[in-house]
This record gives structure tokens, C-alpha cells and sequence, in this order.
């Protein structure tokens, strides 16, 4: 059963009504997990949708001007705390751009130095400071520890206060609670680990793990109705034995993405699937505009990854940047991207730093 179908106005455009198929795609993506953490509901936000990103931004805005104007110029004593909660790629990327918008907000203070330079105090003279809190021992798990290690370096040196092995308990309007410890919090944004939408738990007829994602096996279809495939960070795909499952990752959900794209003309016509196998071609986490770090994987013929290639610095940035547009031309098409491209090269020498409304 398809739910009704309603506009902005409330107005019902199609009733609820039943919809026949011969084959279903789920690829409905995920949302963060709370892991029922008391306050992450009421006082947290997270990045789920571009509405939470928009919603993120006006709040900061609007926590920085007041405190701006409760303390008449003093904010450098008394910056805006935002905890960002959860040490993966969206924690730490997430730190890093806020620094740099940050140090560009920091230019419209007039009793606030603008310049990014210096070392120890410099988190203190910014009209922000950064809490990442990371309950594993350190961040991106995913990545090597050297490369997670050499992020780290750089939030700390940027001002980010950084904690790893710490967790969070409860989260109020104004702190963020690590057991018996209270970290100031203006503004939490929760970034740690994923869940299946609450859409897939009214399915019935099919299995959910833990998280809340749809249980499929290695074909990509689901075990309780072999007519009905999940992919992306819906689906809990299993890989082979002593490995854990598929990570929900883009470059998982891309793959799986083309091979359903090839596979499913043949489905149709009776012919089954084959099984999928993750190639895990390494990860790129962005550290501001103009600095990166990662590692890459050549392809390998085998179940296991290629050899690594470990990037850093204006290197892997570019990197980074193809990967971007490579996606962009797999969703639009080389025209499209190269115009938007174009389109973004000429607006950013007429736009702002930083969007202050």
C-alpha cells in the first residue's frame, strides 16, 4: 500500500491506494542513530536532510549574534560551543569547514583577528570553539591509524578541542553530558553511527537487523521476499565469512547501484542474480578547501582490496575534488557537470566567504 499523497497546503493529491509490482529497489538511505541517548531528540541536530543543514546554519547564526550582543563585543572570551558528537568522515569533515567558516566570521569582529595563523591559543580567539567527541579510541575507524592520526593532528593544530574513547550519556540545550562530566554545549550536532528510516519498519513481511536496516543476502535481495532488493545504507548486506557487513559507504551503495543497473533486465526475465562483492577502493576526508587526507585502493581481482596508496595535503584535495564531479557526471552527465562547475568557479569570486543569512 502507497500512503496518501499530500502537498505543502495539506491538501490530499492521491489517496491511499495499493500499487502492483513484479519487483521492488529500496534505496531509501539511512538516518542517525541516537542509540536512545536521553536529550538527542529534543536538543541535537542532526544532518540527515539539506532542511537539517539549513536548519544548522540559522541556528549557529543566530547563537553567535546573541552572544555576540549579550557580551558587547567580548566574544572572544566567550565564544559559541558546538559539540559535534560522532568521530567518523561526517564528524570530522564537519569540524574542519566550520573552522575555516569560523576564522571568515571572525573577519567581520572587529576585536577579532581574522588571520589563520598561530598555534595553542588560536581555538580560544575564534569567535567558535570546536568540541569532536569520539567514543572509540580514535577517529575514523575506517581509515589506517597514521591517516586518522594525521587528521587529528591537523583539527588540534586548527583549534578543534578533539577527545576520543569519551561517551555521551545525556544531551541538554546547553551541555553535553559525558557521565559525571558536563561539556558546554551552545549547539550539538549528532553525528554518530546510522539507522534505517522508521519507513521500513511499517513494511511488513520483511526482516530488520538491529540498526533497523532491511536484511538482504548477497544477491542484494531481501531474505523474507526474494522479489523485493535493498541497496545503500538501507540494506545490511553480508560479506564473506569473518568479514562484517557491507559498510555503509557511497562508494557500497554506488557499486551495488551498477550492478543492480546491469543485472536487473536479466532478472526480470527469470534469470538470477549474482552476488555481490564490496570493493573497498580506499576513503577521502576532506579537511577544509584546500587539504585532505585518505587513502585509495587499486582494483583487485580477488575478494580483497588492491594495494593502498596513502594521499595528503593539495593531493589528495584534488582527489577528492575529481571524486566529487566523477559523481556528479555518473548523476548528470559531463555537460550539466561542467557547466555547474563552471558555475561554481564564477560565482565563488563573487560571493562572500561565508553566508551570514
Amino acid at each position: 500500500m502507497a500512503g496518501p499523497l499530500v502537498d505543502d497546503q495539506g491538501h490530499t493529491v492521491a489517496p491511499r491506494r495499493a500499487v502492483a509490482y513484479d519487483t521492488v529497489v529500496i534505496a531509501v538511505g539511512s538516518v542517525v542513530n541516537d542509540f536512545g541517548t536521553p536529550g538527542v531528540r529534543a536538543h541535537a541536530v542532526a544532518l540527515d536532510t539539506a532542511e537539517d543543514a539549513r536548519r544548522f546554519h540559522r541556528r549557529l547564526l543566530a547563537t553567535w549574534a546573541r552572544n555576540e550582543l549579550q557580551h558587547g563585543g567580548a566574544g572572544a572570551t566567550a565564544p559559541v560551543n558546538v559539540a559535534i558528537v560522532g568521530g567518523g568522515a561526517t564528524g570530522v569533515e564537519l569540524a574542519a569547514e566550520l573552522m575555516e567558516s569560523t576564522a571568515a566570521m571572525a573577519g567581520f569582529l572587529p576585536h577579532m583577528s581574522r588571520a589563520e595563523g598561530g598555534e595553542g591559543d588560536r581555538g580560544a580567539r575564534l569567535p567558535v570553539r570546536i568540541h569532536l567527541l569520539e567514543a572509540g579510541e580514535r577517529l575514523l575507524s575506517a581509515l589506517p591509524a597514521d591517516v586518522a592520526e594525521q587528521a587529528r593532528a591537523d583539527l588540534l593544530r586548527r583549534g578543534v578541542v578533539v577527545r576520543t574513547g569519551v561517551k555521551v550519556t545525556a544531551v541538554t540545550d546547553t551541555q553535553v553530558m559525558l557521565g559525571d562530566e558536563a561539556v558546554p554545549a551552545d549547539l550539538t550536532v549528532w553525528a554518530a553511527g546510522i539507522r534505517g528510516p522508521e519507513l521500513l519498519k511499517q513494511l511488513d513481511g520483511l526482516a530488520l537487523s538491529r540498526s533497523g536496516q532491511l536484511l538482504v543476502g548477497p544477491t542484494l535481495q531481501t531474505t523474507l521476499d526474494p522479489r523485493v532488493l535493498a541497496i545503500g545504507d538501507c540494506a545490511s548486506c553480508p560479506q564473506p565469512p569473518g568479514q562484517s557487513t557491507v559498510p555503509p559507504r557511497a562508494q557500497a551503495a554506488h557499486q551495488q547501484a551498477q550492478l543492480l543497473a546491469e543485472a536487473l533486465p536479466g532478472f526480470v526475465r527469470g534469470e538470477p542474480l549474482p552476488a555481490f562483492r564490496y570493493d573497498d577502493r580506499g576513503s577521502l576526508v576532506s579537511l577544509g578547501r584546500r587539504h585532505a587526507v585518505g587513502q585509495v585502493h587499486t582494483p583487485a581481482p580477488g575478494p580483497q582490496s588492491g594495494r593502498g596508496w596513502r594521499l595528503e595535503g593539495l593531493l589528495a584535495r584534488w582527489a577528492y575534488w575529481g571524486l566529487q564531479r566523477q559523481h556528479m557526471v555518473t548523476l548528470h552527465g559531463l555537460p550539466r557537470t561542467a557547466l555547474a562547475t563552471l558555475g561554481g568557479w564564477l560565482t565563488a569570486r563573487t560571493m562572500p566567504p561565508v553566508k551570514l543569512h
